[in-house]
Formats: structure tokens, C-alpha cells, sequence
């Protein structure tokens, strides 16, 4: 036997659904503008007396050891990082050279040195996090430090941590390879602004 419900209540529950209809649709709309945002965050270290950069002076930048999470090493995520940062770097620069293997900072100076370069660019990856983000909601992350030093007397210029990541709610979630262009982009604009 069916039973009835009377047609009082089924309006009163039409009512109460789209009252809350549009709160629904609200909240899910701020969910996936807010998670669908990539965060980039440069924290300065050290640039006390940081002047813009001479764009007639020459740039070496050392490549970094590969990037990691956890105990995975991410292969070609130094030479990626030196690509980008020679990029970058290029488009105020005209004599910009890139590592061609990892060295320690006292090995890239010296090198530098040598070849009559004005400045060194020394990155360092700290973290380098690439995720199946669409599936997991779990963001890709990168963290890298970056110094400029004057290779004549060897001060460091000014020192960035650059830290990203992607947005959570998204099929087209940035690569920590894509956070790190964006990143080293604005930060290199600022350095000869």
C-alpha cells in the first residue's frame, strides 16, 4: 500500500530545497575559485643593501642538485631549474650562461670567477612535489632558495625564498616546474625593475 503524503509537505520541502539551493551553489562556487588558485610566496632572506641589478654585467647561474620529496628525487629538476632561471634571467641580460653539472657554491664561485662573471645566481631546491592533483586534491609544491652574489667580493646581494603551489580543485594544476617559472619570473622582474 502507498502511502500519501500530503501536499503541504512536499511543498514545504520544495521550499526548503531551493532556499538552500543558492547557499549551496554559493559555497561550492568559493570552493573552486578559492582551490583553483595557484599561491606563490617570496619570502626575502637577506637584502639589506640590495641595489637593481646592472644589466650590462654578465650572469652565471650554477645548477642545483635534482629536487625531492620525501626519499624520491625528481631527475632533471635542477637542469629545469637553470633553464628556467637562464630564462628568466635573458630577458634583461644578454650574457647569461647555465651550469652544465651541479657544483657546490665554492665550486660555482671559483668557476664564475675564473670566467669574468659579475654575478652568480645559487639556487637550492628544497622541495619539489609533483601530485596527481585532479584525483588527490593533494597541490604541487615547490620550495627553492635563491642568492645573488657579486662574484668580485663574493657578498651576497640579495637571498629569496621562493615557495608555490598549485591549486587544489583543478584538472590543470601547475607543475612544480610551472610554479617555479612564475615564481623566478616576478622575482627576477623585481631585481631589475
Amino acid at each position: 500500500m502507498k502511502r500519501h503524503q500530503p501536499s503541504y509537505w512536499k511543498h514545504k520541502q520544495l521550499d526548503l530545497f531551493y532556499g538552500m539551493q543558492k547557499y549551496i551553489i554559493t559555497g561550492f562556487l568559493i570552493l573552486l575559485l578559492t582551490g583553483c588558485v595557484p599561491i606563490y610566496q617570496a619570502d626575502q632572506l637577506d637584502n639589506a643593501s640590495m641595489k637593481k641589478l646592472n644589466r650590462t654585467a654578465s650572469v652565471y647561474i650554477a645548477m642545483p642538485k635534482d629536487g625531492r620529496f620525501s626519499d624520491r628525487i625528481y631527475h632533471g629538476s635542477g637542469y629545469d631549474t637553470a633553464s628556467i632561471l637562464r630564462g628568466a634571467f635573458s630577458q634583461y641580460v644578454s650574457n647569461v650562461k647555465m651550469g652544465a653539472h651541479y657544483q657546490d657554491k665554492k665550486a660555482a664561485l671559483r668557476y664564475a670567477k675564473t670566467k669574468q662573471y659579475n654575478y652568480l645566481i645559487y639556487p637550492i631546491i628544497f622541495n619539489w612535489e609533483p601530485r596527481a592533483t585532479a584525483w588527490s586534491g593533494r597541490p604541487n609544491r615547490m620550495t627553492m632558495q635563491l642568492s645573488v652574489i657579486n662574484i668580485k667580493n663574493r657578498r651576497v646581494l640579495d637571498s629569496v625564498m621562493l615557495d608555490g603551489a598549485s591549486g587544489t580543485f583543478t584538472n590543470f594544476a601547475d607543475t612544480p616546474y610551472d610554479l617555479l617559472k612564475q615564481s623566478v619570473s616576478n622575482y627576477v622582474a623585481k631585481l631589475y625593475g
